[in-house]
């Protein structure tokens, strides 16, 4: 065989260039696959509620509007594949689960059954796995990041579609799992947005587990929760659930303030459930009556900013008192 051409300056870093925009081109088809999953759960959500005919026009459209033909895309895994993946294992998942094609020529308002959705996370869930060597841990935080959060957006999306509870509870938890170590590993000064992104989507991850959990106790009718039908096994859970939300979007309010404000006790992003319910209460409700920082805070993150405090009180009005603990009055003293 003839000797290989020896490797030049020039010739590595054409590589490296070449390296760099499949990893672009992936993050950009992972974004296609998670909006189009978060439009059709969106959609999904709306013919659940029985209101599907209040639907935005436009949001229809909104997608594919400024994609080249429409938003339908054939025949694009063969130039964003790695150079060790065959055709034959382009069609398999992560798990090696062979999976359609057919989600290759699917937009967001097309997907209306579980089965479509899961072909739609299949092949975002294939594409952020083949994203992460571009994007390792190491070298590439942000990116990294960026590439678990789009993941625990896909779980999101799908679980609108699955109308078990368990394997709903399931998936959000896989977020959770998948979220958590990173802000527990990442430095709050060096790596601040990702903080950002992870603490506040853990604290809509657990909210929805407590709405999730609940939801079975709703009138279809009227929406009212009966949540004294709820099994006295079920209540601690629940207001785990909800105390950690709390703590995690206390988490993101904290990042509005210097480290020196903050303090240890406002990085603390989990409850501990071993203490009193009414202790646990007032420790996190008090991590969010704090001033922020105006330096700290633009004006495009003033409205997450406020949110977080919103859901976080909603979470502490939905904590249930548990027989020997005080809760009930601590309760009313936090809200």
């Amino acid at each position: 065989s003839p000797p290989c051409a020896p490797t030049t300056p020039a010739l590595t870093g054409a590589l490296k260039a070449v390296e760099d925009i499949k990893g672009d081109l992936l993050r950009r088809w992972i974004r296609l696959d998670v909006e189009c999953l978060s439009l059709a759960s969106d959609r999904f959500r709306y013919i659940l509620s029985g209101v599907a005919d209040q639907l935005p026009t436009t949001q229809k459209s909104t997608l594919a509007a400024g994609l080249p033909n429409n938003g339908r895309f054939t025949g694009i895994e063969a130039y964003i594949s790695t150079p060790s993946a065959s055709a034959s294992e382009s069609t398999k998942s992560v798990s090696g689960e062979q999976t359609s094609d057919e989600a290759t020529d699917m937009r967001g308002e097309e997907i209306d059954t579980l089965e479509k959705a899961k072909k739609v996370f299949l092949r975002g869930a294939r594409r952020i796995e083949r994203a992460k060597t571009f994007f390792p841990l190491d070298g590439h935080v942000t990116d990294h990041v960026h590439l678990l959060s789009e993941h625990s957006k896909l779980y999101k999306g799908l679980a609108v579609f699955d109308c078990d509870v368990k394997r709903q509870l399931a998936m959000t938890n896989r977020r959770i799992e998948m979220l958590k170590p990173m802000l527990l590993s990442l430095n709050r000064v060096a790596f601040e947005n990702p903080h950002k992104t992870i603490s506040y989507e853990l604290g809509e991850a657990y909210m929805l587990q407590m709405e999730t959990k609940t939801g079975k106790y709703s009138d279809p009718s009227t929406g009212e929760l009966h949540l004294d039908r709820m099994k006295k096994a079920e209540v601690p859970k629940v207001n785990d659930y909800c105390i950690n939300a709390v703590h995690f979007f206390a988490h993101f309010t904290s990042m509005y303030r210097s480290v020196e404000a903050a303090g240890n006790s406002g990085m603390l992003v989990e409850s501990d459930p071993s203490l009193d319910l009414a202790v646990r209460m007032k420790a996190a409700a008090s991590l969010l009556c704090r001033k922020p920082d105006n330096a700290f805070l633009s004006a495009e993150e003033v409205r997450p900013f406020l949110n977080s405090h919103f859901m976080a009180a909603r979470m502490l009005g939905r904590i249930m008192p548990i027989h020997g603990s005080t809760g009930e009055s601590a309760k009313g003293t936090v809200l």
